[in-house]
């Protein structure tokens, strides 16, 4: 009896090994049509060759279509990944920035232009909200700063982009400062905590767009949980800012949930990244 049609040689030779090991008798014949084969299985047998060939075949199918969901790995060298190097980056530029202003105590020229004084800023020396930012006041603030900078721009960039994350932490480091400038102004700050709790923020609104799933739950838990956890230890610094780095959260979640919603080309990533630099090279131009 004519069971099955196929012009594929190697599912001939699936069903032959099917048919044997189950000791069923088929056999194939040319068909009709040129180039197709037809399985001729006899009819007291073909009920079972049916169910045990279709078992086989949706075992494949299963397979087939598990390898496709397996999550793909990046195979490209770490330092050579745009969200490493991004991290690595910014760590770096602090670091520079360090090299050239010393530390807090010896009052460099870099200090007097660019230390976050909310006074000089209601004069117009608005470029104090970013400069700040890139200031520290000691070797263990900066090296604190910089680890963090590393790896939470590294995240940050990995779910949004380099050129988000790079904006994002230079608009939430601002918007930390104004916050503090309004709500402390006799406290002079520096130091980029408020963009680095933005970078946690701009984690936090991107799972805020994940789907509303027990599963997808994980990822925002874990970056609020983050930043909680970093809000209570430093609250209990007293040289913390910590207004700075509320504000920070906040605005980046907000920057994160509304990035995170686009499908951005490389061409929009570097435009937000040229114009992050650009900002703080206005800042400091103007500083001077």
């Amino acid at each position: 009896m004519d069971f099955l049609n196929t012009r594929s040689t190697t599912f001939q030779k699936l069903c032959e090994g099917i048919l044997v090991s189950e000791r069923i008798d088929g056999r194939w014949a040319r068909a009709e049509k040129q180039g197709w084969w037809t399985l001729d299985v006899p009819a007291s047998d073909v009920e079972r060759a049916a169910v045990v060939i279709g078992e086989v075949l949706q075992e494949d199918y299963l397979k087939r279509e598990a390898r496709k969901q397996r999550p793909s790995f990046d195979e490209t060298m770490l330092a050579l990944r745009p969200a490493f190097t991004l991290g690595a980056f910014l760590a770096l530029v602090m670091m520079v920035f360090f090299y050239f202003s010393g530390p807090y105590v010896q009052s460099s020229e870099l200090y007097r232009h660019g230390v976050m004084s909310p006074q000089l800023i209601s004069q117009g020396q608005w470029w104090r909200l970013v400069t700040a930012a890139t200031l520290h006041a000691d070797m263990k603030h900066l090296l604190g700063n910089a680890l963090f900078l590393w790896l939470l721009g590294w995240a940050g960039a990995e779910r949004l982009g380099p050129g988000s994350t790079l904006f994002g932490f230079v608009i939430t480091a601002v918007f930390g400062f104004v916050v503090s400038a309004v709500m402390e102004p006799n406290i002079l700050s520096i130091g980029a905590s408020g963009g680095l709790f933005g970078l946690l923020g701009l984690s936090a609104g991107h799972g805020l767009r994940l789907p509303q799933t027990i599963l997808e739950r994980a990822p925002r838990m874990r970056t609020f949980g983050a930043a909680f956890s970093l809000l209570a230890f430093t609250a209990f610094d007293p040289e913390s800012n910590v207004r700075a780095h509320v504000a920070g959260f906040v605005s980046g979640v907000a920057v994160g949930y509304g990035l995170s919603g686009r499908k951005d080309s490389d061409l929009f990533q570097t435009g937000l990244a040229c114009l992050a630099g650009l900002i703080v090279l206005v800042a400091w131009w103007q500083a001077f």
